[in-house]
């Protein structure tokens, strides 16, 4: 089954380009939860282009950007589909979708649509169950919908469809900022957003998602003011007529020419469902004769002489009208410090223009920006825009109160009446501070009960319970302090909604028992997607089960069984199991945490099972007969952790490999290694993410004693401290410096190659992300100073490493090379050796379970020396099985 979203007709609203970008239809694959969008190239020029291009999707806890490209130079028509990320969709979510495409030589815009938002279907879960396409039409019939979706896909039977809207802005979009949420009864008008050259007598219709109830509306609700022009602030008399789920709106006489016009509909109208109009809603248009109005920036943020502004925050700008993308560039968009231009990175979002530093900026520092230059889809230029601002010095900085979590999640819905309620923060809060500084609202009413402090969190306790089917809105302001003294740095809110009244019976049922045979009740796990196995049983005959609210279908039974697939999209995630059956109600929760436990003991085991085959067992150089063998092994690596808070741990670790070859000639070289470390770890250091180990290694090798190696090779005690600082999720540099003081068994024969040395290794190394490709880069140098001056060394190691995830399945490709040099001739040799050993790691891994991978490998190694002995190839093929316990 798929879910399909259809675009049609001409969806932006700029002015015809040379290159333009028709998005067709967006489906949605139940196989692989993952969306797929349809779009059509148009390239109407004399001259063949190369474009690549990026989608925008977003939801209420989701936001993703997509990069595609299409890969030659075109004219005319050209379709592609662009596939999307895996994602989920909550009951009454909305979806929201754009597309811009930019010019693959010049870099430049050259269209970009419209933001729609698409307010999905109350009830989900039966539109999935379907074998039809859940269409979301915009300007096309369902004859037009059907031919565009055979283009692509089998056939598919209609079902209702659903309404998108274009919004220039999508008020949920903004953080920290409450918005219109769910259907609305208002959906729109049928001009678009700052029409221009309207006709003198237009008929307006302003279209309803539900029938109004008569009584509700009233013709003073409606009013048409000119703005701008000719007729500006004349009120104009108005004919109004309440159609069923339109209102039809026409002006008694003609409008004035080269006029801007606004249309304000009033709240109080009230659908026949029960959905109420409760914010007023504008339209602005211009009529024929000229065009109307200016173009200029409405507000900034921050604002003009503005102090203690943050350091790493975006400038943000908002238009009267949407922005031509094309106009968008460093020229016209401009941050200074003094004469200094600083680099930003510029995103525009529907009449939003957002510009970020590529650096965090100077504390106590005067910075100024600059708009001219941009211009609208109507061709008018902005007026130039400019304001200066003071940035927060670092006592602020440190003192200002930040959001770490929260429970509920933004537009979580879903949740019990008995949900918990809590806010964690950076620091510690001033209990005194939380009464004034924070609230939870229904509507414009505050809910009655208390809120406490509780270290770094503030927790909510309502008088009463929480009613179902309700959004509820936790507002905090700067009233709420930490016990440093620091405020937030803006009011934020965000909602949640409660699931809908079931008709829970009163009485409990004690005899229901409910069970998972995939997770605790409480679980913690690394990864967002899973199943939750879910088993109930009874005395008496089950009638109803839901999880979170939402019905699931049984067949009336004694015993049921289901499957709960999910995708973690917040740190804390609750399912609630309600059951009814013909005694009573019983219930059970089960909390799923992303990540690791933050407090106590956890554990953990990964096993390794794998088999090699090698074709140069022993190293041989190129003029030399060279083995082949096939080696098989098993690696344990043990975990014992104790987290004393989020912050702060220590854990006992281990290493247990195992080698056996399969011809028994080979005995001697199979590998018995034995590692014991203990570990602590602190985060949120002056230096990053800071980890200490203290460990040993225990080398032997031939493992016909299949416990421990036969023959002690070497012992080794290390100290190493490495330091992470992560810029971002995908950009991350580390340092890493180790001691190792190595004990060789076996005595030399003269002290001269006695082998027992003293290593230290300074190892530097960068992660960061490009076009969804993970790249790493390496560098480390290692000192050996031994105690036989023929075994002194010095060695550096240069790699880079590349990664992408393509659904289950992870490749990756590590090449490095590595330098050795030994300072002293060694009269064995005849020179001071140098060997340069480069090597190539292909892996592919395959994610069968959830904690269960598949992996091949080839590795390529070449060893060049100068001393002919010591230069060889190696290859080696292997398969290896993965299982974290």
């Amino acid at each position: 089954m798929l879910l399909g979203f259809l675009f049609c007709g001409t969806l932006s609203s700029y002015a015809q380009n040379a290159v333009e970008v028709t998005p067709e239809f967006l489906r949605w694959e139940k196989r692989d939860h993952r969306l797929y969008l349809a779009l059509t190239l148009s390239n109407l020029s004399e001259k063949a282009t190369q474009v690549y291009g990026e989608v925008d999707l977003s939801t209420s806890q989701y936001r993703k950007r997509i990069r595609f490209e299409y890969p030659l130079a075109f004219q005319g028509e050209r379709s592609l589909e662009v596939r999307g990320p895996e994602m989920d969709f909550l009951d009454e979510d909305f979806l929201v979708v754009s597309v811009q495409i930019f010019d693959a030589n010049s870099k430049k815009a050259l269209d970009q649509t419209d933001k729609f938002s698409v307010p999905l279907p109350r009830d989900p879960e039966t539109l999935l169950r379907s074998q039809g396409a859940l269409l979301l039409l915009f300007a096309a019939t369902e004859d037009k919908a059907t031919e565009l979706a055979e283009r692509t896909t089998k056939p598919t039977r209609m079902v209702p469809t659903v309404k998108a809207e274009r919004h220039g802005e999508v008020l949920w979009q903004t953080e920290g900022v409450t918005s219109n949420w769910g259907q609305e009864l208002v959906e729109g008008l049928n001009l678009r957003e700052n029409a221009v050259e309207v006709v003198l007598k237009p008929q307006l219709v302003v279209r309803m998602s539900q029938p109004v109830v008569a009584r509700s509306f009233r013709p003073s609700l409606v009013s048409l003011v000119g703005v701008e022009g000719e007729g500006e602030g004349v009120e104009v008399a108005l004919t109004t007529k309440l159609e069923n789920d339109h209102l039809l709106i026409t002006p008694d006489q003609d409008l004035q020419r080269g006029t801007r016009y606004e249309l304000s509909l009033s709240p109080g109208m009230i659908g026949n469902k029960g959905l109420k109009q409760t914010t007023a809603r504008k339209w602005k248009f211009s009529t024929i004769g000229g065009v109307a109005g200016k173009f200029e920036v409405l507000e900034s943020k921050p604002q003009n002489l503005e102090t203690k502004v943050s350091i790493s925050g975006p400038v943000r700008l908002l238009f009267t009208d949407l922005p031509d993308a094309r106009s968008v560039e460093p020229t016209t968009v401009q941050l200074f410090k003094g004469e200094v231009q600083v680099p930003v990175r510029l995103r525009l979002r529907g009449k939003q223009l957002l510009f970020q530093p590529i650096k965090p900026l100077e504390f106590s520092t005067a910075y100024r920006f600059q708009v001219q230059g941009i211009s609208d889809h109507q061709g008018r230029e902005v007026l130039p825009f400019g304001a200066s601002f003071t940035t927060e010095d670092k006592e602020t900085r440190a003192k200002t109160l930040a959001l770490k979590g929260m429970f509920p999640g933004p537009k979580t819905s879903g949740l019990s009446p008995e949900t918990e309620i809590w806010v964690q923060f950076d620091q510690k809060v001033e209990p005194a501070t939380v009464a004034e500084g924070a609230g939870l609202f229904e509507g414009d009413n505050r809910v009655e009960g208390s809120w406490v402090a509780e270290g770094d969190r503030i927790r909510f306790t309502p008088t009463a319970p929480l009613q179902y089917n309700k959004v509820y809105v936790v507002r905090l302001n700067e009233g709420l302090k930490s016990k440093e003294g620091g405020g937030l740095r803006e009011d934020v809110a965000w909602p949640f909604a409660t699931k809908k009244d079931l008709g829970y019976p009163e009485q409990i049922d004690p005899n229901v028992l409910i069970f998972s045979s995939s997770h605790e009740l409480v679980s913690y796990l690394p990864q967002r997607k899973g199943t939750l196995k879910i088993g109930i049983t009874a005395f008496g005959q089950i009638k109803q089960v839901d999880v979170n609210g939402k019905l699931l279908p049984i067949k009336p039974d004694t015993q049921v069984e289901f499957n709960l697939d999910y995708y973690l999209r917040q740190r804390t995630t609750k399912f609630q199991v309600s059951v009814v059956t013909e005694a009573g109600l019983g219930q059970k929760t089960f909390t799923i945490n992303l990540g690791s436990k933050e407090e106590g003991f956890s554990s953990r085991l990964i096993s390794i099972a794998s088999v090699q085959n090698i074709d140069n067992v022993n190293s041989e150089a190129a003029d030399q007969t060279a083995d082949a063998a096939t080696k098989s092994s098993i690696t344990l690596v043990p975990q014992l952790q104790y987290r004393f808070s989020k912050n702060q741990a220590v854990a006992l670790k281990g290493v247990i490999l195992r080698e056996k070859y399969s011809n028994s000639s080979f005995q001697a070289l199979e590998a018995a290694f034995t590692q014991v470390a203990l570990e602590w770890e602190a985060k949120q250091t002056w230096v990053g993410t800071a980890v200490t180990n203290l460990g040993w290694n225990d080398i032997r090798t031939d493992n016909s004693s299949p416990a421990l190696g036969k023959s002690k090779l070497l012992a080794e005690t290390y100290l190493n401290f490495e330091a992470t600082q992560s810029l971002s999720k995908e950009t991350q540099f580390k340092e890493k410096l180790e001691g190792k003081y190595s004990n060789t068994i076996a005595e030399a024969a003269s002290v001269d190659d006695e082998a027992d040395a003293t290593v230290s290794t300074l190892t530097l190394q960068a992660k960061t992300k490009f076009f969804e490709v993970g790249h790493q880069f390496d560098f480390s140098y290692e000192i050996n100073d031994a105690v036989g001056k023929y075994q002194d060394q010095t060695a550096y190691k240069l790699g880079v490493k590349f990664s992408k995830k393509l659904g289950p399945l992870s490749p990756s490709l590590n090449i490095y090379q590595k330098t050795t040099e030994y300072g002293v001739l060694n009269p064995t040799y005849g020179v001071a050796l140098k060997n340069v050993s480069s090597q190539a790691d292909l892996k592919v891994s395959w994610s069968i379970l959830p904690k269960l991978q598949l992996g091949g490998e080839y590795k390529y190694k070449s060893q060049q020396s100068n001393y002919a002995a010591k230069t060889f190839t190696v290859s080696t093929y292997g398969l290896s099985l993965t299982h974290i316990w």
